[in-house]
């Protein structure tokens, strides 16, 4: 007997201490400065928000005290992952992943404190890269690459870390041939 009541017991535990889940139409959305909150009868939200108002879109937002934090991921018609991005205190943070209908990759850009802060990969409906560029803090710096489809380098291109036009930059033919070659420095 004690076992089943042990049992209950931290069920009726685990059930009252999981995430709540609520429909957009539940939740009241409030502008504050950029950030947006979440409340519920009046008060921070936190949990999962389903917002299906949208009928070809489905959208889960993890919300913890009013604001975005955890996964948003977006689903189409056919409950497939179209889009998965990672929040912490009502900004992106983290991997942003978007995808085609058939699944394969769109683009995958890297967040950090709301500005997109690492490399973002564009990529064909082929799989193959379109784009590599580098960011920091919502900028473009360093060396950026585009690529045609069959994967041969398109245009290379370098910023300094002022977001200015800096190096070499390179245009190829698609028979891998040089087009252009432009050196900038500081922008001119």
């Amino acid at each position: 007997m004690r076992f089943s009541f042990l049992g209950v017991l931290l069920y009726l535990l685990f059930i009252s201490c999981g995430p709540q889940e609520r429909s957009i139409e539940e939740v009241s959305l409030v502008e504050e400065g950029e950030l947006f909150q979440y409340y519920y009868d009046g008060t921070p939200f936190s949990g999962l928000v389903i917002d299906e108002t949208n009928p070809s879109v489905k959208i889960v937002y993890t919300v913890k005290e009013g604001k975005l934090n955890g996964p948003t991921k977006h689903f189409n018609q056919a409950q497939q992952l179209t889009l998965h991005q990672n929040y912490t205190s009502g900004e992106l943070n983290g991997l942003v992943t978007s995808f085609f209908t058939d699944g394969t990759k769109l683009y995958d850009y890297q967040y950090l404190d709301g500005k997109k802060s690492g490399p973002q990969k564009l990529y064909y409906p082929s799989g193959k890269i379109k784009s590599v560029l580098f960011y920091l803090e919502g900028s473009l710096t360093g060396d950026n690459y585009l690529y045609y489809n069959d994967g041969k380098l398109q245009h290379h291109f370098h910023f300094n870390s002022m977001g200015q036009r800096d190096g070499v930059w390179e245009k190829f033919h698609p028979n891998g041939q040089l087009k252009e070659r432009i050196t900038y420095e500081k922008g001119v």
